[in-house]
C-alpha cells in the first residue's frame, strides 16, 4: 500500500486535541467547531499533496498546510503555507498534448489534427512569459509538437525520454470498462498493455532524474493524458478514474506543479481546450 494510502484509508482515525483544535482554528480563522472533519475534507480535495517525512504526514491544500502525526493519527497542526525565502523551487510545467489524429494508426507516429495544430497556441502563449530553462517530452510526435513552438521561441531543443511516453495499449485497451478496471487494480492490464503502476514507475524514474538534473528550474515536460494522470497519482492517491475522465478531454492540458527538491509542494490547473478523446 502507497504510504499516503495509510492516511486517505484511516481517516476514521484521525483525531486532535482540545488546544490543537484551538490553534488551527486561531491559525486559520476558520468558522467551524469540527477541526476533524475540516481537515479531512481537504485531505481528500482533488489538489491536496501529501508526504511523509519522518514521524509525520504533511498535506498541503488549498493554501493550508495540516501537519498530522503518522502513527496516531492525531492532527498536530495546521496554518497559511508561507514559503520559506531560502527555498530553492523546482517548478514544472505539464502539458498534455492537443488533440491527436486518431486516423493515423501508428501511436508514436501519430501527428496533431488540423485543430490540434491551433490549439497548441494556446501552450505558446501560456509558456511564452514563463522563464523556461528547459524542455522535455515523449518521444511521440503529439506531445512534441504540442510544446515545439514554445521551445522554438525560447531556442531551445526538446530533450526527449521514452520513459516519458503513454500507457502501451493493448487490443481494446482504451474504452471506458477497461478505464475502470485499471484505475480499480492499478496492476491490472489487458493482454499485451501496461497497467497504470508499469506507466507511473517509469514515469516517476523520468521525473526524479529530471528534478535532480534541473534543480531550481522552470520545466516544461510534453506528456500525456494517462501518464500524467499517474503521476498525478503518485503524489495523491486519491486520484483514480473519475479524475482520470475529468480530464480525458482536455487536448491540450496544463498542470503546474512547485518541488521542493523531488516532493511537490503546490499544484495548479492551467488552461486547457475540451476535445473528444477519440
Amino acid at each position: 500500500m502507497h504510504t499516503t494510502d495509510l492516511l486517505r484509508n484511516y481517516l476514521d482515525l484521525l483525531h486532535t486535541t482540545e488546544l490543537g483544535a484551538m490553534r488551527i482554528k486561531k491559525n486559520l480563522a476558520l468558522d467551524t467547531d469540527d477541526i476533524v472533519a475540516w481537515c479531512k475534507d481537504q485531505i481528500l480535495s482533488d489538489d491536496a499533496v501529501i508526504t511523509r517525512s519522518g514521524k509525520n504526514w504533511y498535506v498541503h491544500a488549498n493554501d493550508c498546510m495540516i501537519t498530522i502525526n503518522a502513527s496516531s493519527y492525531t492532527i498536530i497542526t495546521a496554518h497559511r503555507k508561507k514559503l520559506n525565502p531560502d527555498l530553492t523551487i523546482t517548478r514544472v510545467y505539464f502539458v498534455r498534448h492537443a488533440q491527436p489524429d486518431h486516423t493515423h494508426g501508428n501511436d508514436r507516429t501519430r501527428p496533431l489534427t488540423a485543430e490540434g495544430k491551433k490549439d497548441a497556441k494556446i501552450v505558446l502563449n501560456f509558456l511564452k512569459n514563463r522563464e523556461i530553462d528547459v524542455f522535455y517530452s515523449s518521444p511521440y510526435k503529439r506531445s512534441i509538437d504540442t510544446i515545439a513552438d514554445a521551445a522554438a521561441l525560447y531556442g531551445m531543443k526538446i530533450h526527449t525520454d521514452k520513459r516519458l511516453r503513454e500507457r502501451e495499449s493493448g487490443a481494446n485497451g482504451n474504452n471506458q470498462i477497461m478505464f475502470a478496471k485499471r484505475w480499480a487494480n492499478l496492476d491490472y492490464h489487458e493482454d499485451q498493455g501496461e497497467s497504470i503502476h508499469m506507466v507511473q514507475q517509469r514515469n516517476i524514474a523520468a521525473l526524479m532524474d529530471i528534478l535532480e538534473k534541473n534543480r531550481g528550474k522552470n520545466i516544461v515536460i510534453g506528456t500525456h493524458g494517462t501518464a500524467l494522470s499517474s503521476i498525478l497519482n503518485f503524489y495523491n492517491p486519491a486520484f483514480g478514474c473519475k479524475n482520470f475522465l475529468r480530464i480525458i478531454d482536455w487536448m491540450p492540458y496544463i498542470v503546474e506543479l512547485d518541488f521542493d527538491g523531488n516532493q511537490p509542494f503546490s499544484i495548479k490547473e492551467h488552461c486547457h481546450i475540451e476535445k473528444k478523446f477519440s
